[in-house]
């Protein structure tokens, strides 16, 4: 074969478009869904600050009424939405590489945050919920404790029947969206890793 034979050859191999389509369309779901990650993350840690500094006067103003499941529930409040927080920026991805010049190191680092965030909504959120919610029985025992005991149950089951019907909402309308968007961006993104091996 000489070399002109050769350069045809080589020539008429085909271009790999696929990949740079995927590529391309991949790092363009990557951006979007980051970038909302990035700004529900914001909002989530807002509100939880503004839920901090609100519960914070609550126990100042009155924590001299009230004795320690008052306290312990107040406690057990903060922590939670310190480890919230502290959860949701752990599955932010910082590194703002370029997925079309990116290594398997890179695609697997992509691959870890999504996976920790789907960690957090199919298992940590109902983590979060049942300890929110046996704190917020602690509190509400604590300050009606001088209610008639009708009062005191249909408290405890208001706070019960309204923090799981919004953990239902959240379940089937919020979480759900979410965890096909991640799906859809780890199955994408572990077809890439292995044509990268290949």
């Amino acid at each position: 074969m000489n070399f002109e034979d050769l350069q045809k050859s080589w020539q008429n191999q085909p271009i790999n478009v696929n990949t740079d389509l995927l590529k391309s369309t991949l790092q363009t779901k990557w951006q979007q869904y980051q970038r909302k990650l990035f700004f529900r993350i914001i909002l989530s840690s807002i509100g939880l600050f503004i839920a901090m500094v609100g519960i914070g006067w609550v126990y100042l103003s009155f924590h001299q009424e009230f004795g320690w499941p008052f306290t312990l529930s107040i406690a057990v409040m903060y922590t939670l939405m310190l480890v919230y927080v502290c959860a949701y920026w752990k599955s932010y991805a910082f590194k703002k590489e370029n997925l079309g010049t990116s290594s398997g190191t890179y695609i697997s680092y992509q691959l870890k945050k999504l996976n920790w965030q789907r960690k957090i909504i199919t298992l940590y959120n109902w983590v979060y919920l049942a300890l929110l919610w046996l704190a917020l029985v602690l509190y509400l025992w604590e300050v009606t404790r001088s209610g008639t005991l009708i009062f005191r149950w249909t408290a405890l089951l208001v706070i019960t029947a309204y923090l799981f019907s919004v953990s239902l909402w959240n379940r089937f309308k919020k979480q759900k969206k979410q965890l096909i968007e991640i799906d859809e961006i780890i199955t994408d993104l572990q077809h890439m890793k292995s044509q990268l091996i290949d």
